[in-house]
């Protein structure tokens, strides 16, 4: 049996499952020291997936103004806790490259995110409106699956049983529901601009490549290469991700996967960089694996010949 902190116990099932989804966990609980950042609250903003959205307004937006309310609610829910000035709104947000966004529109899409949003526990707006100084911020609970999947990740780090390690890790890896903001064709600019986007991949790819490795130790090939897919969903040209593949491949000992895993990291360096190859860490690394499967194949056989 596995042993849970006080308050946790996730839905943990790492072998073969009936369900549609076989790589799902549940995580209702958590330590007391963060569990507001491992549950959905009131409002979610969803940014791990291909079109940006809020889940759990209280009324539908606008149309005609719910790309931008969602953006802008997306902004300064990123930031939590700081709060943020209108005019940085105007200009990062809700503007363009060659101008910023008046204050009227800034004050329309704020009052159409606030009223599509309502009120939390408390009766208070989610979104308040801006205070004297013209600052805005939200409401606690109002929460982002950015943060949620760097918190779980954190959170797969500090414990020391494997399984409770990847039932985070796999619930950090689970909130991706494809490419990042692929379908925002507008705006969204300072999401790469201000390192959000790198940020979240970096720690989606090492929680992926963390994933893998205790999945293959526990001979969970296929929630090790589950995890490595979502994970190039954020980030489709991560060597990290090749050599975690890779590594896979000779722990399951498929000589064939490994040499399609080395020839699929060639093509995505080229892609990324015409005419550039592998580090020269990625190949020593599949020279060393290569060489293992292979002692491992002359093993098989020789044993089967006895």
């Amino acid at each position: 049996d596995l042993a849970f902190e006080p308050g946790l116990e996730p839905d943990l099932d790492l072998g073969p499952q009936p369900s549609p989804d076989p790589h799902r966990v549940t995580v209702p609980a958590a330590p007391e020291t963060s569990t507001s950042a491992l549950i959905p609250g009131a409002v979610d903003v969803r940014l791990l997936t291909v079109t940006p959205r809020l889940d759990g307004l209280a009324e539908e937006l606008p149309p005609n103004r719910a790309r931008r309310a969602v953006e802008l609610v997306a902004y300064l829910a990123l930031h939590q806790p700081d709060v943020i000035t209108g005019d940085r709104l105007r200009n990062r947000v809700l503007g363009s490259s060659d101008t910023d966004a008046a204050a009227k529109t800034l004050f329309n899409t704020a009052h159409a995110a606030r009223r599509a949003m309502g009120a939390g526990a408390d009766g208070a707006p989610l979104f308040p409106g801006a205070n004297r100084n013209g600052l805005y911020h939200l409401s606690p609970e109002v929460t982002t699956d950015v943060h949620r999947a760097a918190t779980l990740v954190a959170e797969a780090k500090v414990h020391d049983d494997d399984q409770l390690a990847m039932a985070y890790y796999r619930a950090a890896l689970d909130l991706v529901e494809g490419e990042p903001l692929a379908n925002a064709l507008s705006g969204y600019s300072w999401w790469e601009a201000e390192g959000h986007g790198a940020r979240i991949a970096a720690v989606l790819v090492d929680a992926a490549c963390c994933l893998a490795a205790l999945a293959a130790a526990a001979g969970l090939f296929d929630l090790a290469r589950w995890g490595l897919e979502r994970a190039r969903l954020v980030e489709p040209y991560s060597e990290s991700l090749s050599r975690a593949a890779m590594e896979l491949a000779a722990a399951e000992g498929d000589a064939d996967r490994l040499r399609l895993e080395w020839r699929e990291c060639q093509r995505r360096v080229d892609a990324l960089d015409p005419g550039s190859t592998p580090s020269p860490r990625t190949e020593t690394l599949y020279g060393e694996l290569s060489r293992r499967v292979l002692v491992g194949a002359r093993h098989d056989v020789a044993t089967s010949d006895l």
